[in-house]
């Protein structure tokens, strides 16, 4: 393939890569792509590399090989600068990314949602309306243990009257 052709074939991707990279070497409010031009770059960017073999390999004109050399450099410098903002981009993600894809996704949220805490309220209920119910969840020693945590009675609430060893028990219960 001749010079003249192969650069007309390929001059329209060179140019769309090079707008690319301008925009991308602009600040983040600057910018006028969208985010799906800006993910075309990594296959632009491999066939210009492809390109830049070829024609090197054919000996093209050294100005068409320096022209392509410095949009491989450009690309690669776009493609794998180093993140030194992780935690500003960290922080972005939290404040704008999250809520941006929860807000995309609030159906399969909801519906997870619901699925976790339908069950435990049901049961929750259940066992409100229907204490021995909770014998069904929970074995005797360690409602005793819970009923003793929450006595009115019990002068260090949240702990279980009596000694630690009472408690080393309940805690038995649950790991068996």
């Amino acid at each position: 393939m001749r010079q003249r052709s192969f650069e007309q074939q390929y001059g329209p991707q060179w140019e769309e890569l090079r707008v690319l990279l301008d925009d991308l070497d602009r600040p983040n409010r600057q910018r006028q792509l969208d985010s799906d031009a800006r993910g075309r770059l990594p296959l632009l960017y491999r066939q210009l590399c492809n390109q830049y073999a070829l024609s090197r390999s054919r000996r093209y004109s050294p100005a068409l090989e320096a022209q392509l050399h410095d949009l491989v450099l450009r690309g690669h410098r776009s493609l794998y600068r180093r993140g030194d903002a992780g935690l500003w981009r960290l922080l972005d993600f939290i404040a704008a990314g999250f809520p941006r894809a929860l807000r995309r996704n609030k159906r399969y949220f909801w519906f997870a949602t619901v699925l976790f805490l339908a069950p435990a309220l049901l049961l929750g209920g259940l066992c409100y309306l229907q204490p021995e119910l909770i014998y069904s969840v929970l074995d005797e020693q360690q409602v005793s243990a819970l009923e003793g945590m929450y006595d009115p009675l019990n002068q260090r609430p949240g702990r279980s009257p009596g000694p630690p060893a009472t408690y080393r028990s309940y805690l038995r219960g649950f790991s068996a």
